[in-house]
């Protein structure tokens, strides 16, 4: 009886394997015009996605990188992908956490750049002189944040170009994805990922709360960054690639809340107020109308429109990133 016990309780002991290039010794610093840049990839169950991901970080022309993984303890194959491209690696683990935003905390703890970019799984870099071209315009040297533009990616092969919105307008909400913004490894000391919310028994409202305060997470952080004074630069590169559709679609609706969630917190103007229940309003109805729309109008009129894929959302897929709103339209 006390030996089934003990041997119950180290099965539910949590696996905890970490490695990298550190462990050998390695250690990365800025040279002389060349700002470390820490490329932190947060994954779950990735083994379908992870290597397009890191090979993007991998082929970077700029030499200053390091690269670490935050793995949430994968029941899948992504350990063994990160396992094969361990010698690129400067620091890896896997172990359970408490979600995205717990991960990517741990990935700030861990990295040592000047700047920080989280390239999580299933996202990737949209060419390989992307950070070269950035630090040849001298972006590094003037801002404290820098940002760009995103090319969603369907499950068709039909892409877009998100394009990233003027600092100004983030009272609106996000103004660009988290995927293409560079920012400084010393603007998290004192704002880290927000990973708090209750926790409930009931599944839907759980997942519901989830995506609310993941949201939440990514933009109160830009939002507090710009409210006391931190630099932006916009350049006009597409920065990354991600996949993009359906669960992101739906969740226009969570995603306006988000936003007013947090903007309702710097205490806005009346105005700005009216704005987010505007824009509430406005994205339930494009969410009722992509369940109406293929029901009511013919495949090839909606085909012939282009309407497949600005309304209906047929093209997409899930998504690699559904948590990764862009600005807002």
């Amino acid at each position: 009886m006390n030996e089934n016990s003990t041997s119950a309780n180290i099965d539910e002991t949590p696996r905890v394997l970490e490695g990298g290039t550190r462990a050998g010794g390695v250690l990365k610093r800025s040279t002389a015009g060349r700002p470390l840049i820490s490329v932190v990839t947060v994954v779950y169950n990735g083994e379908a996605f992870l290597e397009a991901t890191l090979r993007s970080s991998l082929c970077q022309t700029y030499p200053s990188l390091e690269l670490l993984v935050i793995d949430g303890g994968s029941k899948d194959r992504t350990v063994e992908v990160i396992r094969r491209l361990e010698s690129s690696l400067d620091y890896w683990v896997s172990e359970r956490d408490g979600g995205i935003y717990d991960a990517m905390n741990k990935g700030l703890a861990r990295a040592t750049g000047d700047w920080v970019i989280f390239m999580n799984g299933g996202d990737e870099f949209h060419s390989c002189t992307v950070i070269q071209e950035l630090h040849d315009q001298g972006a590094f040297n003037r801002y404290d944040l820098v940002y760009g533009d995103c090319e969603m990616v369907y499950r068709n092969g039909y892409k877009r170009i998100l394009r990233s919105s003027r600092v100004e307008n983030l009272w609106k909400g996000m103004v660009c994805s988290h995927q293409s913004l560079f920012a400084k490894r010393a603007l998290f000391k004192d704002r880290p990922f927000d990973n708090s919310g209750g926790i409930t028994s009931d599944a839907s409202k759980r997942e519901k709360g989830k995506c609310l305060r993941l949201i939440e997470a990514d933009f109160q952080f830009i939002l507090r960054c710009y409210v006391e004074g931190a630099s932006f630069g916009r350049v006009p590169i597409v920065i990354s690639r991600m996949a993009a559709g359906g669960r992101s679609y739906n969740r226009r609706v969570t995603i306006a809340l988000s936003y007013y969630n947090v903007v309702r917190r710097y205490k806005p103007t009346v105005g700005i107020i009216l704005y987010h229940w505007f824009n509430i309003g406005r994205q339930a109805i494009k969410v009722g109308a992509r369940a109406v729309l293929p029901a009511v109008v013919p495949d090839s009129l909606i085909k012939a429109k282009g309407f497949i894929n600005t309304i209906t959302g047929k093209h997409g897929a899930d998504g690699a990133s559904p948590n990764c709103p862009g600005p807002p339209e």
